[in-house]
C-alpha cells in the first residue's frame, strides 16, 4: 500500500466517520484548509476471496478500507467469511462490512459488523451473495494495532472453543460449522446456539470425522434454556467425546435469524502447566476436573479460580480413582465468587502426598465463567493485564508479584493498582527489570535507584511508568526472557499481627477493555473528557437482570453500555446513566424489556466530566433457585461505603467481606447501614449466607450492628455474608431505594467523598479514621462532624507520616462540644505539594493532597471503665465553597453552619409516592429554606439552585425550625417529566453572627432524632407521628421530652423499645406516657419495663409515637446523658417536674464570649440553683467533679425564694469563654414545677414560648426582647403582660423583622378579634416584641386563646384584663406541690363597679387524661348582690386560704374560675371600658413575692414569733417605700438584701419601728436588686391584749417606688381635706353633726375637686388597727357596726342620739367614714373619731363642762392645725398602682383624736 494512498485513506475516510468521537471536530477544523488540497475519493483495496492473508498495521483510531468482489467460479451455497486477527497480544482490530462504497463503513455505517473482543469472523450468508457483487470492508483500531485479513469462501465454517460465532440469515437457511477437540481429559462438549427470538425454527445436527457430512438423521439438539438449542456430547451419547476428533455441525432455520454459535468444553483431567491460566466456562450444576502434578516438597501449593460471573467452588485431593466423589476431596474452597486454596507442604504430609498428581475440580452452582491457575510458589505470582489478582499479606511480611506482556515491546503508560478490602493499607514497590529472570528480578533494597513506591489515592496504591519498549523487542532467538516488572507488597511490621486482604491489577494504555467480574468493584481513574473502558460477559441463561454500577468517589464520571458496539459513547450506547456524582449510577438491562436475551458481551464506557476516581462493578440477578449457591454477593472493601440501590419491595441483596484478623490484631467490627431512600433491615451471618430468620447479628432499623471480640459467636477470621431487605414497618417502600453499607475495624482508615455525609460510630476512648484526597490546592476545605450521640471530638492531619491523628499529635484540633467545624485553607494546607492532581502526583512520584481524619469518642465523665462499651454515633462530611450540592439522608439530620446571605445546597432523591418535610433549627443566628426539584442527572454545574428569588417554596418558620411540606401530589406533580427527581434545599445565612448553626433533615415517614436538636411535627387528630432514637450508651439516662404548642392540646407518647418491634399504637406499647400537656420521660435500666425484660443495657433503638387527640403541632426532644445530665438549649426553656429533695443536673454550652442568664419560673415549689463551668479544652480532671453539688462545689448559686436568675457577666474572674456550664437545682420538702431556659445576653434571639404558658423575663431601659408562638389553631387569642417591676411595652407581628407590627400593646394587653385573627395561617409563628421604658423592668407574658386557659405561676402576681360581661371570665390551672399545705388565693379588682367570683376545684392529672378537662362552673345560687365569700368589696379583693390535702399520691391541678360580676352598671358606665383589669396571686410558697403598689393581705397565727417571707426587685437607685398596716393584732417587719439573712434572722437593712397613722414604714435610699421582708407577731407585752384578742393576726404589705407616681392609677393621687379630719358639734340637744372635708386629686400639673361618695359606720368598739381599710374590715367582722351608712353624697351627717339604742352615760361611739372615688383603685379612709356621750347633759346645760371642753378643743384645734400643716410640707407625689391602702399616708396621728371627749 502506497503511502500517498494510505493518508489519503486516513484522513478521508477516518474524518467523516470519527466526527462525533473525541477530539475529531477540533481536528476537523484545523485539517480544512490541508483537505482541500487532498483527492478525497476512498481508494478501497482489492482482496481476492480465497486469495493470500493480508497483513498490515494502523496508528491509534486509524481505518483501513477493502473490497470483495464475487467472481464467476461462486459456487451457490458457499459463504462468504472474512477474518480479521490481530497481530500482537493486545491488538484487537474491528470488522466492518457494507455493500455501499458510500459512505465508507465504519462503526457508525455498516450493515454486518462482527466488533468482538480479539479477532472478528464476519459471515455473510450465501442467500446474500450473488456472481459480480462487491463488499466493501473497513478495518479499524482503537489503539494502534497490527492486523491480518482473510476472505474466504466456505461451505463449512471452522470454529474454535470457548468463541461465539454469529449467524446471521435474511431468510430460512443451513450453515455447516467445523472444529477439532485437541484437548485432554475432556468429559463433556456442549453445542449451544441461541438467537433473540424462540427456538422453534432452529435445528442443529452432529457428524464426527473429517468427511462426515451431517444430516437430519444425525445426532439432533434438544430445546433448552431461553431461546437456545444443545448439543451436548458425552463418552456415552451416539456422537462421544474423542481426543483430536474432527466434528461438523449443520444448524438449520426456517426464518430470519440472529444467533449466536458457541462450543464449550467439560474437562475430565485436564493437564495444568504450572502458572498458566485456563479461561473456561461451566453450566449450572457442572464440574470440570483438571490434574496438576506437584514436583516441589518444600513450596506451597496454590490453586485459585476466580470467577467472572456465577459462583464456582474448588476442590483439590491427591490422585484418586473416584474422582467424582467429591465428598471424599481433601481440600475445599466454597466461597462465593472467588476461591483460592493454599496447601502447605505440612497440610499435605499429613495425608501422605507432599508431592505427585493432584485432581482438581470447580464445580459451578450457576452458569459459570472462571479463570483457573495453579502454581507452586512461596511468593511468585504472575499478573495478566486487565485482570486482578487476588492475595493477601500478614504483618511484617511480602508479597512477591510479577507482570509482563507481549505489548511491552511498544511505549507504554503503565499502571498498578492496589485496592485493600480487608485489614490494614500496605505498601507497594515497582521495579523495571528488564529482560531478566523472576528469580533474579528482585526488590531488596526498597530505596535503590528504579525501585518506585507507590503513592495512596482515594484509598487505593497506585504506580505509574512511562514504559519505553526499545529494549524489549526480541533482537535474537537466545533472548529467552521477556521484559518483566517486579511488585512486592509489602505490610510493615507492627506490634498487632493482621493480614491484609486484596486485589491487585496491571493495565496499560493499550488495554482496550478491562475485564469485570461479577460483584467485585473495580477502582480507576478518568481525567476530565477522557474515558475508560470495561467489559462483562454474562452466559448465564438464569439471569434475570444484568446492572452496571458506578460509584464517583471523587468527581463525576458518567457509564454508557452497549451490546453491540465495543466503544460506546454520549451519542452511541444503549444504555446510559450520567448521575453518578450524586450518590451512584446504575444501568440495568432487564429479561422484561423484549431484549430476548440478556446473555452475551457488554461494553462499558466511564467518561470523566472531570477529575475523577470511580469504581464499577457488574452484578447479575438470577430466578430464584433451590440453593443459595446461585447467588454471587457484592464483596466489600474494608472502610469503603458502597452504594448500591434496592428496587423494590421486593428486592434483596447479598454482600460478603472477609477478615483475616489474629491474636492482638482482633477488633470488633461494625456494619453501617446509610439509607438515603427507603427503610431497610439487615442480617449478618459468619461462613454462610443469612435470612431472615437465619443469622448470627441483625439490625432491624438499619442501625450499625456490632460484632464484638469477645461475643461467642465472633470469628476473626474467614468470610461474613449480609442479606439487606426492604424494611415493611416503616412504610411503603420506593420504587427505587438508595442505601449505602460499609464494614470497618478497629484499624480500618476509611475514605470520605466530598459533599457527601459519612455516618460513623467510634467506641469510647477510640478513634475512627478517616481519609480525604483533594485535587484543589487553593479551596478552602471543610471538615465538619455531626454529632449523633455522645462527646465525639475532631482531629486531622495533613503529614502523610501521621495517618492515625489523636488529640495529641495532629495538625488540626476542634474540641468544641456540640457541633465541630475545622476550616482550613488550600493554600497552606498543601503549599509544599507541586500538584493536587492526582496522575500528575504519580508522574512526579510525590503523595497526593491528602487529610487524615480523626474522630475520637471523648468521657467527660471519667467513667471510661464502667462504659468501655459506650459509643458515639457522628455523621462526617467534607466540602469546599466551591459551589457544589450536598446529599443528605432520608431522616438523618446534618448540621452545617452557613455565613450571612451566603447559601448551602442539599439534594436528596426522592420518592414521589410520598409526602416530603424538610425541618431546619437554627442553633445559633437564623437561616431561612427555599426549595425545588431538579432531575439526578443534571451537571453539578448545570444545576438551578433554588434561591430567594427563583424557587418553588420557601419555608415557614414554625417555633425555632424552618418547615417545608410537599404534599405528594405537589412531589408528583413537579416530578412527572423528570425521570429520576431530587430535592433541592438551599439554606441561605439570614443572621448577622459570624456562623449561622443549623440542622437539617429532610425525610418521608419517621425522622431520626438527634441529641439537643428539637424535631417539630404537625399531627392530625387522632393519628401518630413517629420518631426513632438509637442510643449507643450502655449505662446512661435518655430523655424524651414532647409538648404541643399550646396548653390546651394534649398528646401521649408510647414506646416500643428494641429494632425488632412494630411501631408503636394506644393498643400496644412497652411504655406509654399519658401526663396532661408536657410529655416527659427519663428513661435508663432501673425503668421498670428494662427491669422486668432483663435489660440490662440502653444501646438499642427507641420507637417513639405520639398521639394528638386534636390538631396539634408539637416539638419532641431527646437527648442522653451518662450523668443524667440534660442540656439546655439558648431561648428555649424546658419544663422540669422534681420530686421532694432531689438533685437535677443540667449543662449548658455557651458559644462565645456574651453574658449569660438562668432563668427560672417556678410553677411552684421551692429551689437551689448552684452553677459551675469549666473549659472542655483544658480539662485537667474528670467532668464529675465539676459538678455543682453543694455551695463548696459551685462558683454561682441562688434560691428561688432569693431569686430565680443567676447572671453570668462575661467580665467576672469565673467566667468561662466557650466553655460547658453546669447547673444543679435541688428541690426542698414541696417538690418544685418550673422550667428553666439559658439566656445569652446580647444575642437577639427570638423566645419560644407556649400558648397558654407563661413567661418570666426583665429587660432594661430601650432594650428589646422578642418572643414568638406558634398559633396553633386559627382562634382569637390574646397578649397579657403582668409587670411587677418598671414599665414595658410590646407589639406583634408575623415577621420576626417587625416591619410591619400589626398590633400594639394597650394598657399592658393585646386582644387579636375573631374577625383579626383571619390575617393569619394555622400554624404560623406569631412574633412578640418587648421594649423596655424604665431602667429595669421585671415581667410576666402569657399568650392565650380566648375561650381557653393560662398556668398561673406560683407566687407571682399577674394582671389580666377581662371582659365584665363575660362570666366565663378567666380559667387558671395552678400546679400546687404534691403534699399538704397552705394554699393562698387573692384577686384584685380595679374597679367599684365590678366584683369578682371565684370558683375552684381539685382534678387529678388521672381524671384529667381519661376525662375532657373540665373547669368549674359559675353557681349563680352563690352569687350576693354585693359580697361574694372572701370577697372585701371596700379593699376590692378576694383573699382565701385554704388547706390542701393530697388524698391521693398521684399529681393534680386545681382550676380556677374567676368570673366578674357587675355590682353598678353606672358606674362601669361611666368608666366607659370594655375591659377591666384583675390581678390573680395564688401561692403555696412560703415567699410570696411582691409586685409594684399592688397590696398583698397575709395573715399569722397570733403565737410570738409566726412569719411570712415577702420578696421584690428594686431597680434604678429608686427610693422606694414600704408600708406595713396591721389589721389585727400588731406586726413588725424586717428588711433584708439576702433571703439567708432572713431565715437566720441576721443583718437587717432596717427595721419597722413606731406605727403611725394605721401603718409602719420604712424607706430604702437609690434601692437596687432583690430585697427580702420578714413580717412578723409583735413581741412587745403592750400588744399582749390585741393578740390574746385575736383568732389570727392580719396584715397588708406593699411597697413603691416613690420617684414614679403613676396619676391614672395611684391612691396617692387622691387624699381628703384637711387631713381626712372628722369634725363635729352639737346644734341641739342630743343632736350630733359630723362633718368633713373633700375628696381631693392631685394630678400631674393641677388639684382638682373630686366628687366625694362615702360610708359611715359607727361601732361602741374602738381597735387602734381600725383606722386602714383591712383593719376596719376585721374589726367589722368581729363587731356588729352601730350604724351603717353607705352613699353619703355630702360632707355631712347629724345623728340623732335619741335614736341609738342602748347608749349608756360616759359611753364612747368611734365613727369611721372611707369614701368610694370613681377610679381604678380603693376607698380613702379618713380619721376615725371617738366620742364619749355623757347622758346627763341632756335634761340641763354644764357651764363647767363646757368651759373645759373648749380648753380642749382650743388645744386639739392647734393640734390639728400643726399636723395639717406638717402633712402639706411633707406630702410627696406616690406611684401607686391598685393600692388599697395608700391613702393613710395623707392621714394624721388619730391617737390623740381618738381620746374620750366628754360632753357637758
Amino acid at each position: 500500500m502506497s503511502e500517498s494512498h494510505t493518508l489519503t485513506t486516513k484522513v478521508c475516510s477516518w474524518l467523516p466517520g470519527r466526527l462525533l468521537s473525541s477530539k475529531a471536530l477540533i481536528l476537523y477544523i484545523l485539517m480544512v484548509f490541508m483537505l482541500s488540497t487532498i483527492n478525497c475519493e476512498i481508494n478501497y483495496i482489492p482482496l481476492k476471496p480465497n486469495g493470500p492473508e493480508v497483513e498490515n498495521e494502523m496508528g491509534e483510531r486509524g481505518l483501513h478500507h477493502y473490497k470483495i468482489k464475487i467472481e464467476n467460479d461462486y459456487q451457490q451455497g458457499e459463504d462468504l467469511v472474512v477474518t480479521v486477527k490481530g497481530v500482537g497480544a493486545r491488538a484487537d482490530p474491528d470488522l466492518y462490512i457494507s455493500t455501499k462504497s458510500d459512505p465508507a463503513p465504519s462503526r457508525e455505517n455498516h450493515e454486518y459488523s462482527c466488533a468482538k473482543i480479539g479477532e472478528d469472523v464476519c459471515t455473510i450468508p450465501s442467500s446474500d451473495i450473488s456472481v459480480g457483487k462487491i463488499f466493501y470492508v473497513t478495518t479499524s483500531c482503537y489503539r494502534k494495532c497490527g492486523y491480518s485479513l482473510k476472505a474466504e469462501l466456505l461451505k463449512e465454517i471452522p470454529i474454535r472453543v470457548q468463541r461465539d460465532v454469529s449467524i446471521v440469515t435474511s431468510s430460512a437457511g443451513k450453515r455447516i460449522f467445523v472444529f477439532n477437540n485437541t484437548h485432554e481429559g475432556v468429559k463433556d462438549i456442549y453445542i449451544v446456539a441461541r438467537s433473540s427470538s424462540p427456538t422453534s425454527s432452529m435445528r442443529m445436527f452432529l457428524k464426527s470425522g473429517k468427511d462426515g457430512a451431517p444430516t437430519s438423521e444425525n445426532m439432533r439438539s434438544a430445546d433448552v434454556w431461553e431461546n437456545a438449542v444443545v448439543l451436548k456430547m458425552t463418552n456415552h451419547t451416539i456422537e462421544s467425546v474423542k481426543k483430536d476428533q474432527t466434528y461438523k455441525i449443520l444448524f438449520e432455520t426456517d426464518q430470519s435469524v440472529n444467533a449466536t454459535l458457541r462450543v464449550d468444553m467439560v474437562y475430565r483431567d485436564r493437564l495444568l502447566q504450572e502458572g498458566k491460566i485456563y479461561d473456561d466456562f461451566l453450566y449450572a450444576r457442572d464440574k470440570s476436573c483438571y490434574k496438576y502434578n506437584i514436583k516441589s516438597a518444600d513450596k506451597k501449593f496454590r490453586v485459585g479460580v476466580y470467577s467472572f460471573s456465577g459462583n464456582p467452588d474448588v476442590y483439590v485431593t491427591p490422585e484418586t480413582e473416584d474422582i467424582e466423589n467429591l465428598d471424599k476431596y481433601e481440600f475445599k474452597a466454597t466461597e462465593a465468587s472467588d476461591d483460592v486454596l493454599v496447601i502447605t507442604p505440612e497440610d499435605r504430609m499429613k495425608i501422605g502426598a507432599k508431592k505427585g498428581w493432584y485432581h482438581i475440580c470447580v464445580l459451578a452452582h450457576s452458569t459459570t465463567s472462571y479463570r483457573l491457575r495453579a502454581v507452586e510458589s512461596n511468593e511468585n505470582y504472575f499478573l495478566e493485564d486487565g485482570i486482578s489478582e487476588t492475595n493477601e499479606v500478614n504483618t511484617g511480611e511480602d508479597q512477591v508479584f510479577y507482570y509482563t506482556d507481549s505489548s511491552l515491546i511498544r511505549n507504554l503508560n503503565l499502571t498498578f493498582t492496589l485496592s485493600t478490602h480487608s485489614g490494614p493499607t500496605p505498601q507497594m514497590y515497582v521495579k523495571f527489570c528488564g529482560r531478566t529472570p523472576d528469580n533474579q528480578c528482585q526488590i531488596t533494597d526498597k530505596k535503590a535507584d528504579g525501585v518506585q513506591k507507590s503513592v495512596l489515592v482515594h484509598g487505593q496504591l497506585y504506580s505509574f511508568f512511562k514504559h519505553k519498549g526499545e529494549g524489549c523487542r526480541k533482537e535474537t532467538v537466545d533472548q529467552a526472557h521477556p521484559c518483566m516488572y517486579v511488585i512486592m507488597v509489602h505490610s510493615p511490621k507492627t506490634m498487632i499481627e493482621r493480614v491484609s486482604h486484596f486485589s491487585l491489577v496491571a493495565h496499560h494504555n493499550e488495554t482496550t477493555h478491562i475485564k469485570l467480574r461479577e460483584g467485585i468493584s473495580m477502582e480507576g481513574i478518568v481525567e476530565h473528557s477522557q474515558s475508560k473502558y470495561f467489559r462483562f460477559v454474562n452466559r448465564d441463561s438464569k439471569v434475570t437482570n444484568v446492572t452496571f454500577t458506578l460509584v464517583s468517589h471523587h468527581g463525576d464520571a458518567d457509564m454508557f453500555v452497549s451490546t453491540l458496539d465495543k466503544y460506546p459513547n454520549s451519542k452511541i450506547f444503549e444504555k446510559k446513566s450520567d448521575m453518578s456524582s450524586k450518590f451512584a449510577d446504575e444501568i440495568t438491562f432487564k429479561k422484561t424489556e423484549n431484549r430476548g436475551s440478556l446473555l452475551g458481551v457488554y461494553y462499558i464506557a466511564v467518561k470523566g466530566y472531570e477529575y475523577t476516581s470511580f469504581s464499577i462493578r457488574a452484578t447479575l440477578a438470577r430466578e430464584a433457585g433451590d440453593s443459595n449457591k446461585t447467588i454471587t454477593p457484592i464483596r466489600l472493601r474494608e472502610g469503603v461505603s458502597h452504594n448500591e440501590f434496592m428496587h423494590g419491595k421486593d428486592d434483596k441483596k447479598y454482600f460478603k467481606f472477609r477478615t483475616h484478623m489474629r491474636g492482638d490484631s482482633i477488633t470488633d467490627i461494625r456494619i453501617t447501614l446509610t439509607a438515603s431512600t427507603g427503610d431497610y433491615q439487615y442480617f449478618v451471618k459468619f461462613g454462610s449466607y443469612p435470612t431472615e430468620n437465619n443469622y448470627d447479628y441483625a439490625s432491624f432499623d438499619a442501625s450499625d450492628i456490632v460484632m464484638r471480640k469477645d461475643d461467642e459467636k465472633f470469628k476473626p477470621r474467614g468470610t461474613k455474608y449480609i442479606l439487606v431487605v426492604p424494611n415493611p414497618k416503616f412504610g411503603t417502600f420506593p420504587n427505587k431505594g438508595r442505601f449505602a453499607l460499609k464494614y470497618s475495624t478497629g484499624d480500618s482508615i476509611q475514605p470520605i467523598s466530598k459533599d457527601t455525609p459519612l455516618h460513623g460510630i467510634v467506641k469510647i476512648g477510640d478513634y475512627d479514621y478517616y481519609r480525604y484526597h483533594s485535587i484543589s490546592q487553593v479551596d478552602e476545605l471543610t471538615v465538619a462532624l455531626t454529632p449523633l450521640s455522645g462527646e465525639s471530638n475532631l482531629v486531622v492531619s495533613i503529614n502523610s507520616n501521621n495517618s492515625y491523628p489523636t488529640t495529641e499529635t495532629n495538625d488540626y484540633h476542634s474540641s468544641k462540644i456540640g457541633k465541630d467545624t475545622i476550616t482550613m485553607s488550600g493554600r497552606d494546607l498543601f503549599k509544599d505539594n507541586p500538584t493536587c492532581d492526582p496522575l500528575k502526583a504519580l508522574e512526579k512520584k510525590i503523595s497526593p493532597c491528602e487529610i487524615y481524619i480523626g474522630v475520637f469518642c471523648a468521657d467527660s465523665t471519667d467513667t471510661i471503665s464502667s462504659r468501655k462499651n459506650d459509643s458515639c454515633s457522628f455523621s462526617l462530611k467534607v466540602y469546599s465553597k466551591d459551589g457544589g450540592v450536598h446529599l443528605i439522608h432520608d431522616g438523618i439530620p446534618q448540621k452545617d453552619h452557613v455565613k450571612e446571605t451566603e447559601v448551602m445546597t442539599y439534594y436528596m432523591p426522592l420518592d414521589k409516592a410520598k409526602d416530603l418535610y424538610v425541618s431546619a433549627n437554627a442553633e445559633l443566628g437564623d437561616i431561612k429554606l427555599y426549595a425545588s426539584f431538579g432531575d439526578l442527572s443534571t451537571k453539578n454545574a448545570e444545576i438551578m439552585k433554588p434561591t430567594k428569588e427563583e424557587h418553588i417554596r420557601g419555608s415557614k418558620e414554625v417555633g425555632h425550625s424552618q418547615m417545608i411540606h410537599f404534599k405528594r401530589n405537589e412531589v408528583k406533580e413537579n416530578c412527572d417529566e423528570l425521570e429520576e427527581c431530587m430535592v433541592l434545599i438551599s439554606v441561605q445565612g439570614a443572621g448577622a453572627v459570624e456562623f449561622n448553626e443549623y440542622s437539617i433533615t429532610a425525610y418521608y415517614h419517621m425522622r431520626r432524632l438527634i441529641p439537643n436538636s428539637p424535631s417539630f411535627a404537625v399531627i392530625d387528630e387522632g393519628t401518630m407521628a413517629y420518631f426513632m432514637y438509637k442510643s449507643y450508651c450502655e449505662d446512661c439516662t435518655i430523655f424524651l421530652s414532647a409538648a404541643p404548642f399550646a396548653i390546651d392540646s394534649d398528646i401521649d407518647m408510647y414506646l416500643n423499645i428494641g429494632a425488632d418491634k412494630d411501631l408503636p399504637t394506644t393498643d400496644s406499647y412497652d411504655i406509654k406516657r399519658d401526663e396532661w400537656f408536657t410529655e416527659h420521660i427519663e428513661l435508663d435500666t432501673q425503668n421498670e419495663f428494662f427491669k422486668k425484660k432483663n435489660i440490662d443495657t440502653m444501646q438499642n433503638t427507641i420507637l417513639i409515637g405520639i398521639y394528638a387527640k386534636e390538631n396539634s403541632i408539637i416539638y419532641i426532644d431527646a437527648e442522653e446523658s451518662k450523668s443524667r445530665m440534660k442540656t439546655l438549649s439558648h431561648g428555649k426553656g424546658f419544663h422540669v417536674e422534681q420530686p421532694a429533695n432531689d438533685q437535677k443536673f443540667f449543662q449548658y454550652i455557651h458559644k462565645g464570649d456574651s453574658s449569660i442568664k438562668f432563668e427560672l419560673t417556678g410553677l411552684h415549689g421551692e429551689v437551689d440553683m448552684r452553677v459551675n463551668c469549666y473549659n472542655p479544652h483544658q480539662l485537667d480532671r474528670p467532668m464529675s467533679a465539676y459538678l455543682p453539688q453543694d455551695q463548696r462545689t459551685s462558683k454561682w448559686d441562688t434560691n428561688s425564694k432569693q431569686s430565680t436568675s443567676i447572671v453570668i457577666e462575661n467580665e467576672e474572674e469565673e467566667y468561662c469563654k466557650n466553655g460547658v456550664y453546669l447547673i444543679a437545682i435541688t428541690s426542698m420538702e414541696q417538690g418544685a414545677k418550673y422550667t428553666i431556659e439559658a439566656q445569652r445576653g446580647g444575642t437577639f434571639t427570638s423566645k419560644q414560648i407556649k400558648i397558654g404558658v407563661p413567661i418570666k423575663d426583665q429587660i432594661s431601659e430601650e432594650h428589646e426582647k422578642q418572643y414568638m408562638f406558634v398559633l396553633d389553631k386559627k382562634k382569637p387569642f390574646k397578649v397579657t403582660a403582668s409587670i411587677y417591676a418598671g414599665k414595658i411595652s410590646f407589639s406583634i407581628g408575623e415577621e420576626k423583622d417587625f416591619t410591619r407590627p400589626l398590633f400594639e400593646s394597650e394598657d399592658d394587653h393585646i386582644e387579636v378579634s375573631k374577625s383579626d385573627v383571619q390575617k393569619f395561617k394555622t400554624g404560623q409563628n406569631i412574633y412578640i416584641r418587648v421594649r423596655g421604658e424604665f431602667d429595669h423592668s421585671e415581667f410576666i407574658l402569657v399568650a392565650t386563646h380566648d375561650d381557653s386557659y393560662s398556668i398561673i405561676p406560683d407566687s407571682f402576681t399577674q394582671t389580666f384584663s377581662i371582659d365584665p360581661l363575660d362570666e366565663d371570665g378567666l380559667r387558671l390551672m395552678y400546679y400546687p406541690p404534691n403534699v399538704d399545705h397552705e394554699l393562698k388565693i387573692q384577686v384584685n379588682s380595679f374597679t367599684d363597679a365590678v366584683y369578682f367570683h371565684v370558683e375552684r376545684k381539685k382534678e387529678y392529672l388521672y381524671q384529667i387524661k381519661s376525662d375532657k378537662l373540665a373547669f368549674p362552673k359559675l353557681d349563680m345560687n352563690k352569687l350576693a348582690p354585693w359580697f361574694t365569700k372572701n370577697w372585701d368589696s371596700h379593699a376590692r379583693h378576694y383573699s382565701e386560704t385554704v388547706q390542701m390535702k393530697s388524698n391521693r399520691t398521684d399529681d393534680y391541678v386545681i382550676l380556677f374560675l374567676i368570673s366578674p360580676q357587675i355590682i353598678d352598671k353606672d358606674l362601669l358606665r361611666k368608666e366607659k371600658k370594655d375591659k377591666v383589669k384583675v390581678t390573680v396571686n395564688i401561692n403555696s410558697h412560703q415567699m410570696i413575692v411582691l409586685t409594684a403598689n399592688v397590696a398583698q393581705e397575709v395573715s399569722l397565727s397570733p403565737q410570738v414569733g409566726d412569719y411570712a417571707y415577702f420578696k421584690f426587685f428594686a431597680n434604678g437607685r429608686k427610693d422606694i417605700e414600704i408600708n406595713l398596716v396591721p389589721c389585727m393584732c400588731m406586726t413588725e417587719m424586717f428588711v433584708y438584701k439576702t433571703y439567708n439573712h432572713a431565715v437566720q434572722h441576721i443583718s437587717s437593712l432596717e427595721r419597722s419601728h413606731v406605727m403611725t397613722n394605721g401603718m409602719k414604714s420604712i424607706i430604702l435610699k437609690k434601692a437596687s436588686g432583690p430585697y427580702f421582708i420578714k413580717v412578723q407577731t409583735d413581741s412587745s407585752p403592750e400588744w399582749e391584749e390585741t393578740k390574746n384578742a385575736a383568732e389570727y393576726c392580719s396584715f397588708q404589705l406593699v411597697y413603691y417606688d416613690k420617684s414614679h407616681p403613676n396619676f391614672h392609677y395611684s391612691i396617692g393621687s387622691y387624699y381628703p381635706e384637711k387631713g381626712g379630719a372628722i369634725e363635729y358639734d352639737w346644734p341641739s340637744h342630743a343632736h350630733l353633726h359630723l362633718q368633713w372635708g373633700r375628696i381631693m386629686k392631685e394630678g400631674p400639673f393641677e388639684t382638682e375637686v373630686f366628687p366625694t361618695i362615702g360610708n359611715m359606720l359607727v361601732f361602741k368598739e374602738k381597735s387602734i388597727f381600725a383606722n386602714s381599710i383591712c383593719g376596719l374590715k376585721h374589726h367589722k367582722a368581729r363587731h356588729e357596726p352601730l350604724y351603717f351608712e353607705p352613699g353619703l353624697y355630702n360632707q355631712e351627717k347629724t345623728f340623732n342620739l335619741n335614736e341609738m339604742p342602748e347608749l349608756y352615760k360616759q359611753e364612747s361611739l368611734t365613727f369611721y367614714f372611707f369614701a368610694s372615688v370613681n377610679r381604678d383603685g380603693a376607698s380613702v379612709m379618713y380619721q376615725p373619731t371617738t366620742v364619749t356621750i355623757d347622758i346627763g347633759w341632756v335634761g340641763g346645760i354644764p357651764w363647767m363642762l363646757i368651759l373645759i371642753a373648749v380648753a380642749i378643743i382650743s388645744i386639739l384645734s392647734y393640734a390639728v392645725w400643726h399636723f395639717k400643716n406638717k402633712a402639706d410640707v411633707t406630702k410627696e407625689k406616690l406611684d401607686y398602682e391598685m393600692n388599697d391602702i395608700r391613702n393613710v399616708a395623707r392621714v394624721p396621728n388619730v391617737e390623740d383624736s381618738s381620746e374620750d371627749q366628754p360632753i357637758g
